[in-house]
């Protein structure tokens, strides 16, 4: 392993003598200190701590992605292109090793420079929110609500399938169904339709909601979370009554709560209230007398248990970074072995497209079919689909491959979670560091190192 320290080191040394850190350093202070002050909140603690960690740690990693990947790019195709990888090459160095040399010094780098803005952020995070700034009520929200690690809840769903597939066959049987659509396009809109109106409750009525609690709880508070709409425009809050009763406990817990539309909302559940391991019953009744609820069937209410504290949160949002950026500094090293810099350089921005499109072509990739030729339909006959082309088998083909390979990259958004209190789990960065850093950047190395040990790395330029 010591030609691969030594590359690494080597291009420590060579990014320091060009000022890369330097400059990088400056751009990520600049960042850090810089978008607070320029990107105003909603004036809340909340809205704070989301411009803080969001967009100050979100564009930090952005700076850090681009510059790992042109430095990839440029690791190995620039030495070849001004001939200083001859004194490399013709020496008993491996070609995987100086392929894992390139790419264990950007990741080097990119270990400084990201617990660099980590400490940054943290320590900025810390100071502006101490206790002496701040009142009650937000010393609360913060500590309950915001600086905290919350494993989310979610209800047990609501069960529409049957129901949605009973209408469906009676309106099939009545001829009821639109020419040109398709019975599951049909289908998926009586789901739809059927949760909105479980979802939805009118003046004076109720809407319930089951938990089923896990077996282990922290004696901490309950967290719940929850988002409604007013049926009539103009509406800006509406007053409504929760109440949450555990089996197993004789008292049951009620609030009042006027709630403003279209707006996140809270409230607190006592752990007095919560058995592990028993069902819990939530109901929300509208006292409002003029205006329906509407409560999303997707976010309608959460329940978040306390899971841990919000520094270990932060550092394994920093390591699903590192993840990140290991990834790509492997995809910027693999390029400039293959390619010359402009070309490499196009080729790993196109590879990042593909990436971030990965739900797009995923989903293409799932479609029973690309192209539907429809006619005309007579009784419950509904349309009828032409075989499938040549070209459609080809291209269906295609987005299939690459979803089996941007499918694993895929990730949610979780630095929206830390900015919300949400549990970052370990599961998950031991996935992402297993899939990106082992798996994907090994296959990069292989493939990098066979490709070079082909390549003349002498013919004249």
């Amino acid at each position: 392993m010591k030609p691969v320290f030594a590359i690494a080191l080597l291009a420590i040394r060579s990014a320091a003598r060009s000022k890369v850190i330097v400059i990088l350093i400056a751009m990520l202070l600049a960042a850090i200190i810089g978008l607070p002050l320029t990107i105003k909140g909603d004036g809340t603690v909340a809205g704070y701590v989301q411009v803080l960690l969001k967009y100050t740690l979100g564009f930090a990693s952005l700076l850090l992605s681009i510059s790992t990947l042109w430095a990839g790019c440029a690791a190995v195709s620039s030495e070849i292109h001004a001939r200083q990888m001859h004194l490399v090459v013709t020496k008993p160095v491996h070609r995987f090793q100086v392929w894992l040399g390139k790419w264990l010094g950007l990741v080097l780098m990119n270990v400084l420079l990201l617990s660099l803005s980590g400490a940054l952020i943290y320590g900025l995070l810390r100071w502006t929110l101490r206790p002496a700034t701040l009142t009650a009520e937000e010393s609360r929200v913060l500590n309950e609500e915001l600086l905290i690690a919350r494993q989310p809840l979610r209800p047990v769903p609501v069960d529409v399938e049957e129901p949605a597939r009973k209408l469906l066959a009676t309106r099939m049987a009545a001829v009821e169904l639109p020419e040109n659509v398709h019975p599951d396009d049909l289908l998926n809109a009586i789901r739809e339709q059927l949760l909105r109106q479980a979802f939805t409750v009118p003046p004076g009525a109720s809407r319930a909601w089951t938990f089923v609690l896990p077996e282990s709880i922290r004696n901490e508070s309950f967290l719940f979370r929850f988002r409604l709409s007013a049926s009539q425009m103009g509406a800006t809050s509406v007053r409504g009554e929760w109440t949450v009763r555990c089996e197993g406990v004789d008292d049951s817990y009620e609030t009042v709560m006027v709630s403003p539309a279209n707006r996140l909302q809270s409230f607190s559940l006592p752990i007095e209230y919560v058995r592990p391991g028993r069902v819990l019953h939530v109901s929300y009744e509208n006292l409002h007398e003029d205006h329906t609820v509407i409560f999303p069937h997707d976010e309608g209410l959460i329940a978040y248990l306390y899971e841990g504290d919000f520094a270990m949160n932060f550092i394994r949002e920093l390591l699903l970074i590192f993840a990140q950026l290991s990834l790509l500094a492997a995809v910027g090293v693999t390029a400039g072995t293959l390619f010359s810099m402009s070309v490499a350089a196009l080729v790993a921005i196109y590879c990042l497209i593909i990436v971030q499109a990965g739900a797009y072509i995923t989903g293409v990739a799932e479609q029973s079919r690309l192209i539907e030729h429809t006619g005309h339909h007579h009784g419950p006959v509904v349309e009828e689909i032409a075989p499938a082309g040549l070209m459609e088998h080809a291209v269906k083909g295609l987005f299939a491959v690459m979803s089996v390979i941007v499918k694993p990259l895929q990730a949610p958004n979780t630095l929206e979670w830390l900015s919300n209190g949400q549990l970052v789990p370990w599961h998950l960065v031991g996935e992402t560091l297993a899939i990106k850093v082992i798996v994907y950047t090994g296959i990069l190395g292989l493939l990098s190192a066979c490709a070079f040990k082909k390549k003349e790395v002498g013919l004249p330029q």
